[in-house]
């Protein structure tokens, strides 16, 4: 992912995620702990959920997340453009 923003020319610091662990219904879903050391184990950690879409666990938590970060990354950004 981070080499395909590069192609790009975009950088993963500047722009908004979050992680969801979904299938965690299913009996061999990895340990939380382990898919947060590899894949969330940077500097600056973003918010995690874990989710199971067939049972409609988490789905929200992690829109109503993504959302929240987008309109606060747009809002900063709009007040940086009018300063």
């Amino acid at each position: 992912m981070d080499e395909n923003l590069r192609s790009l020319n975009l950088n993963l610091a500047d722009i908004p995620y979050v992680l969801q662990f979904n299938k965690r219904d299913l009996p061999n879903a990895a340990p939380v702990e382990y898919m947060e050391f590899l894949l969330n184990n940077r500097d600056v950690e973003v918010p995690s959920f874990t989710g199971s879409a067939h049972k409609c666990e988490g789905v929200f938590e992690t829109l109503n997340m993504i959302t929240r970060l987008l309109l606060h990354k747009f809002i900063n950004d709009s007040n940086r453009k009018a300063a």
